[in-house]
């Protein structure tokens, strides 16, 4: 019988083909269709069903134009975004064009040109003459020392043209605010040594990337000749610069192609100086006796005149003279500017009035924190919580405690020979010994140094003494011997165990020293220095004439109104002051990403006393170097490596990165040589830097995995005391101890796989570690009369010269 709703043709032949065909199976493709869209879901009564009455939001981002309600959302947004992508591109041509042409009245700063002699003989005199477009009936006018500001040609260009100074660190300062560089060279000469040295150095530091290259003596060769010899320097300072030049003589020809180089070269950003307002002094003068009042004994208010160059000045801003260091500002005068360009002479002419500017909230010149030494209190501990901190002292998987035996120290005895050991300018001592017993070790005599640089050290220690140990300390990284006559644990007691440096936790805030109070810290680095840069945004914009006024001491304004540009003073040193952004007053604990610039042999150790060059400042630092990982825990380096990046740490004033960083030593006979060049990192207080000791010991007798181990400790409690440390072998093998055997250090050790005789069983301890803080933070740093170079291994021949 049929069933009740079956049709006759579902039981004919046939039937179940039919059906199996109708059956779909899965696409192995993954192929995924879109789905139907119904056309009369999409009218507008359907929309306005589905919205509800809900009103689209104003659209504030491109990607959410045309959204509900719109019929055609996509052309809509599409629309949006090219309109606003040209809106972008139009107001950054509109900046362009304003920057370059000086609209609105502020026309950009010239172009600062400086000259740079190469060999002994160059004339710098004539190609300044030839670059500010002195013709020959101008021959006999004497250009006056210091920097000249000209019209190029018949363009809107303004340049400065300065003569380098053969002083590096003066050199320097006027490299910071160069914007095109210019070498002058004799063709038949070749570089000398103390050029070379110069050139060396001031690439490290950061050269302008225009660079031209006057060649002299050329112009009477033969065609080909001359030509010759115009190549061959192109090459020689394209190697030694690491960029192109432009390369020309003196003929009529040569000077349109310079000029027209000074004009028409793209000058692309600095951004580790155009983040600082500087202003290259082109005259310095003393207030008048009127204006004198209101300061303080021994000072003078000296009026430092030039165009403010980089970022925007704020009155409000801290002024920083190099080598004597940073002042509130009295106020800015702004004048109009003494050489105008075509279209902003109407600008100028207008402004008649001078303008001043007065400070209304100056930053702080305090540099420190104050201490509070109530800060360190806390309540006497209960009864409870000295039994309590007995119990404790019992280590996991130890059958004694400490043993009652081991000598007993007061700790207001450590802490007064901690004292006397930091006033020796050791300040890495790990232990506290007893007054009758000195025991020395890699971090009691590596840091016990002399004032005078590190060059000698306590004990006689000569530099090929000090060379050795530094071979030796690459060799065998960090080990140390086990003290006889003193228990291990009291000789290592300020060290811990990680069973991994970099997943093993280590708590920032935890055994912080008293200096720590006294810097700064930063919660959030990277929101500090966009608000500094933010702040810096508001003042005298770049461009304009100005004229700072500071009270300095009366000993360093004589000096510098010696120094001054005027006339044809032979004592002229160029002047470059810069303002400080938000917090670059303060103290922190700096890190600096360092290498080493050559390998001569001299050994350079941590907490050796250098000379840090770091922006518009130069102070003396004693760093800790330590390595540059990627991890949370970093291991202190005895010795500044030849080739690896290095962290320099010390405790220095707040530098906002990017800034290049120089590091010098000077040595006995006072040559100051640069030994190792980098960047700023950041200032981290949190970085945690671990001094790494390595006690080794010997196998004994092996059976498989485990081993008879000896020379390591000395007597069975120090095993007990450093049971939990996991133990490691050279060959790659882990284990620990398991336990002692006898009664003079021998312990009995398992490892994860068979150990072989000539293998080393190692024990790492760790300790974190600081560099020690100045005694005068404020000191700053000046070269007396001409810094003598060591030109050793700088160059290894001519760079370039005549045929």
């Amino acid at each position: 019988t049929v069933s009740e709703g079956a049709t006759r043709s579902q039981f004919l032949p046939g039937a179940r083909a039919r059906g199996a065909m109708e059956h779909h199976h899965r696409s192995k493709s993954k192929q995924v269709n879109k789905g139907f869209k119904d056309a009369n879901k999409s009218s507008k009564r359907s929309l306005s069903r589905t919205n509800k009455g809900k009103v689209p939001a104003p659209v504030h981002n491109v990607k959410s134009a045309g959204s509900i309600g719109s019929s055609n959302a996509s052309s809509q947004g599409r629309a949006a975004r090219i309109h606003k992508a040209k809106q972008s591109r139009d107001e950054q041509r509109k900046a362009l064009v304003a920057a370059r042409r000086g609209c609105g009245g502020v026309a950009p700063a010239p172009r600062l040109t400086v000259l740079i002699g190469c060999t002994r003989s160059a004339n710098l005199s004539s190609v300044k003459r030839m670059l500010l477009g002195k013709g020959a009936e101008e021959m006999d006018e004497a250009l006056p020392l210091g920097p000249i500001t000209a019209q190029i040609g018949q363009s809107q260009q303004r340049v400065t043209v300065i003569e380098g100074s053969r002083d590096l660190v003066a050199l320097l300062d006027t490299l910071m605010v160069a914007d095109i560089v210019a070498f002058v060279a004799q063709g038949e000469e070749d570089i000398d040594a103390k050029s070379m040295h110069l050139l060396h150095t001031s690439k490290l530091y950061g050269l302008p990337a225009a660079t031209l290259v006057v060649v002299q003596g050329v112009d009477g060769m033969a065609t080909s000749k001359r030509a010759q010899v115009l190549k061959n320097w192109e090459a020689g300072m394209a190697q030694a610069t690491g960029r192109e030049v432009k390369v020309v003589g003196q003929k009529p020809d040569d000077v349109s192609v310079a000029t027209r180089f000074l004009a028409n070269t793209k000058i692309p950003d600095r951004p580790s100086w155009q983040s600082h307002p500087m202003v290259l002094a082109e005259s310095v003068q003393r207030a008048p006796d009127d204006a004198q009042a209101g300061g303080e004994e021994g000072e003078v208010l000296i009026g430092v005149t030039g165009y403010v160059r980089g970022s925007a000045l704020n009155p409000n801003m801290l002024i920083h003279m190099p080598a004597q260091g940073s002042y509130q500002m009295s106020k800015i005068t702004v004048h109009a500017d003494p050489c105008p360009t075509g279209k902003s002479t109407s600008a100028s002419s207008a402004m008649s009035k001078e303008e001043e500017l007065l400070p209304d909230s100056p930053e702080e010149l305090t540099m420190d924190n104050e201490v509070d030494d109530m800060d360190a209190e806390q309540t006497w501990p209960t009864e409870e919580e000295l039994e309590g901190a007995k119990t404790s002292r019992m280590y996991k998987g130890a059958n004694l405690p400490i043993d009652d035996e081991a000598p007993e120290h007061d700790p207001d005895e450590d802490d007064e020979e901690e004292l006397d050991e930091e006033e020796e300018g050791d300040d890495d001592s790990d232990v506290s010994e007893p007054p009758d017993e000195v025991v020395l070790d890699e971090g009691s005599d590596d840091d016990a140094m002399t004032e005078a640089g590190g060059e000698t050290m306590a004990g006689g220690e000569d530099f090929l003494d000090r060379r050795s140990r530094a071979k030796e300390d690459k060799d065998f990284p960090d080990e140390v011997d086990t003290p006889v006559d003193m228990p291990a644990r009291v000789r290592f007691q300020k060290f811990r165990g990680l069973k991994s440096v970099r997943t093993s936790p280590w708590d920032p805030y935890e055994n912080l020293p008293v200096d720590y109070q006294k810097i700064s810290q930063f919660k959030n680095i990277m929101a500090s220095r966009l608000r500094a840069r933010a702040e810096s945004k508001q003042g005298v914009q770049p461009g304009k004439y100005v004229t700072v006024w500071v009270r300095v001491p009366m000993a360093f304004a004589d000096k510098v109104l010696e120094e001054a540009p005027s006339g044809d003073n032979s004592k002229y040193q160029p002047l470059v002051i810069g303002g400080l952004l938000k917090y670059e007053n303060k103290m922190a604990m700096m890190h600096y990403n360092v290498s080493r610039v050559r390998d001569d042999g001299d050994v350079i150790k941590s907490k050796d006393t250098l000379v840090l060059i770091c922006g518009m400042r130069r102070f003396e630092i004693r760093p800790n170097f330590s390595e540059c990982k990627g991890t949370d825990k970093h291991r202190v380096l005895r010795y500044l490596p030849p080739k690896a990046a290095t962290f320099a740490s010390c405790y220095a004033p707040v530098q906002w990165a990017p800034a290049p960083v120089l590091i010098m030593k000077k040595q006995k006979s006072g040559v100051m040589t640069v030994v190792a060049a980098g960047r700023v990192a950041a200032p981290d207080a949190n970085r945690i830097t671990l001094k790494r000791l390595v006690l080794t010991a010997l196998p004994y007798k092996i059976k498989k995995r485990k081993a008879t181990v000896r020379f390591m400790f000395f007597n069975p409690t120090d095993i007990h005391w450093f049971k939990p440390v996991e133990l490691w072998s050279k060959e790659g093998r882990r284990g620990h101890i398991k336990e002692s055997l006898g009664t003079h250090g021998h312990m009995k050790c398992i490892f994860d796989a068979p150990i072989l005789h000539s293998d080393t069983i190692c024990m790492s301890l760790y300790k974190r570690v600081f560099p020690p803080y100045p005694e005068e933070p404020a000191r700053q740093l000046r070269t007396l009369g001409e810094i003598k170079m060591d030109v050793r291994g700088v160059a290894d021949g001519p760079v370039a010269g005549a045929v």
